[in-house]
């Protein structure tokens, strides 16, 4: 929600709706003379009541929850009544990491000597959730209300503190598990503490120390149970949210993991089923409201551009729609209004059949595909069996230690950039035999800016041979990657880490069995504002920049 702008709109656009259902069905009593809201304008008593009433909101940074409370404060604001009460509704918290409520309670009642006292508390628990609520949506007039709410919240709070502990153990086994077999233990590990500790404080005592492992530090996370979170929407024989609306966060699926970690990533893949790596994080966001709605309800959300494009079209739109989901409206390429220069996607959908006009780019429309189509169907589109190898992309070197060029800053101690092109012929006068494992190596850069796509690089390249070989074969060219490669393949990520440092990371072996033998082989950038073909003579290394037919 972050700071409540989305919020703050809806409550102003809903109050408007109220007044004029007032004014056609006749005023509340508590707005007739003498009555509950003493004179209060009718517009005002509305926000009142909606923000009270009908708004929620998530965000995982502590300020933005109590900024967007503020927010709704200031919009609600009454000279004779106390603060809107709001705070039973805005809650802090990581929106797509948590556990569904039964999954708690089975993991529970699953560990318990004495089930039917964990049956009986539970059902405590919902008593007393049906009557902190009922409280909750009544109006705030004077103090003694507002005390007797917050004095119902901490009872709410101190009700479900058990089950949120729970839950929060739950999370950590994953996260602290590297591999489902560990995730599998330590959740077995965590449940069996829940037999000797009856109350949330024990509970967090003993186990203490994997709870700050998943809570504190750079990358913490506050799981957020939903159906805990708020017991009033899911508890209801219709249970889910009516509308969800909001600007969720972009990330690239790649950088996913850069920012929050790769467990967090794998977390991704966990609750998003039949989901892509690669998607942006906003089509997780999109799959988070769908799954939180109820059957009839819908969703408005702003999302990247690449909403409807690849991986992330396939894990967010394409599953809601072969799952349900219908869009009603959407705009494919929004520029924003704000002073930042990006180009949006706003997209509107139900949960359940939707029969009234679809407007895709405010014009009416038939249907709208998970493509932001008008035309067509949802399914990603099918690789033809007859392409199949005969076209790759090029070979990603992940080092610039490998490669001797001029065009930039170039030594011969310094790890992470190239060598001059002086010394690659120094090291082959010294001894020919290193010409063997040195190419051309040419990107989609100068594909598309040189006339005769000539190079400017070349590329140390053992392929696939051991180390044994390549250190016996042409020692210097090793003894070279030793210090201007390894120190960086060594600091990156674990599978990276892992990796033969001498060898590129994606040395596309499938690739140059295909044009073993070819003089030539037509190529073009995977980047670039024109399709352009241009054909290569071999043999010479392409990098991931290029997409080689062979």
């Amino acid at each position: 929600m972050g700071s409540g702008a989305f919020l703050v709109e809806s409550c102003r656009y809903l109050a408007e709706l109220l007044e004029l259902a007032w004014n056609r069905e006749g005023l509340r009593e508590a707005l007739k003379p003498g009555g509950q809201a003493h004179g209060e304008e009718p517009l005002l008593y509305a926000r009142r009541l909606i923000a009270q009433s009908c708004l929620y909101g998530v965000d995982k940074n502590p300020f933005a929850v109590n900024l967007a409370r503020l927010s709704l404060w200031l919009v609600s604001l009454s000279k004779d009544a106390p603060f809107t009460f709001v705070d039973h509704a805005l809650k802090c918290g990581d929106s797509l990491v948590g556990i569904e409520r039964s999954d708690i309670e089975a993991a529970l009642k699953g560990a318990s000597l004495q089930r039917e006292l964990q049956i009986e508390y539970l059902e405590q628990v919902r008593q007393q959730e049906a009557r902190s609520f009922a409280l909750f949506h009544a109006d705030s007039r004077s103090d003694a209300d507002d005390a007797q709410k917050r004095q119902a919240l901490d009872a709410l709070n101190a009700s479900t503190a058990y089950l949120r502990t729970v839950g929060d153990l739950l999370v950590a086994a994953f996260f602290n598990g590297k591999k489902p077999k560990d995730r599998e233990e330590l959740k077995q590990l965590y449940l069996a503490a829940t037999l000797q500790h009856s109350s949330a404080d024990a509970l967090e005592e003993e186990l203490a120390e994997p709870l700050e492992q998943l809570r504190e530090g750079e990358r913490g996370i506050r799981p957020l149970h939903w159906q805990l979170a708020f017991p009033d929407v899911f508890g209801r024989p219709e249970p889910g949210f009516d509308v969800f609306v909001g600007n969720p966060p972009f990330a690239g699926g790649k950088r996913i993991s850069t920012v929050a970690g790769d467990s967090y990533k794998e977390w991704l893949q966990e609750i998003s089923t039949d989901g892509n790596a690669n998607a942006d994080l906003v089509a997780h966001f999109f799959r988070r409201c769908f799954d939180l709605q109820r059957s009839g309800g819908s969703l408005g959300l702003i999302a990247t551009n690449t909403i409807a494009q690849g991986d992330t079209r396939s894990t967010g739109l394409r599953w809601i729609c072969l799952n349900g989901g219908t869009i009603y409206a959407a705009r494919k390429r929004y520029k924003w209004p704000g002073v930042a220069a990006v180009v949006v996607s706003v997209v509107h959908l139900r949960k359940g059949p939707y029969s009234g006009v679809k407007l895709l780019e405010r014009r009416p429309a038939e249907q709208i595909t998970a493509f932001l189509f008008a035309n067509g169907g949802h399914e990603d589109p099918k690789p033809l069996a007859a392409n199949a190898g005969k076209s790759f992309v090029g070979s990603y070197v992940l080092g610039m230690g490998f490669t001797f060029d001029d065009s930039g800053p170039a030594d011969d101690d310094t790890p992470g950039i190239s060598s001059p092109i002086a010394t690659m012929e120094r090291l082959i006068a010294e001894n020919p035999k290193n010409a063997e494992v040195i190419s051309p190596y040419i990107g989609g850069e100068e594909v598309n800016s040189s006339p005769t796509h000539a190079h400017h690089r070349y590329v140390i390249n053992f392929s696939e041979r051991c180390e044994a070989e390549c250190r016996r074969e042409w020692p210097q060219l090793f003894q070279a990657l030793e210090l201007k490669v390894r120190p960086d393949r060594l600091a990156k990520a674990k599978d990276v880490a892992a990796y033969p440092w001498w060898q590129h990371w994606r040395a596309r072996p499938e690739l140059n069995a295909a044009i073993a033998g070819s003089e030539r082989v037509l190529v073009v950038a995977r980047i670039a504002n024109a399709l352009a073909f241009a054909y290569l003579t071999m043999p010479m290394v392409c990098n991931e920049k290029t997409i080689v037919f062979s």
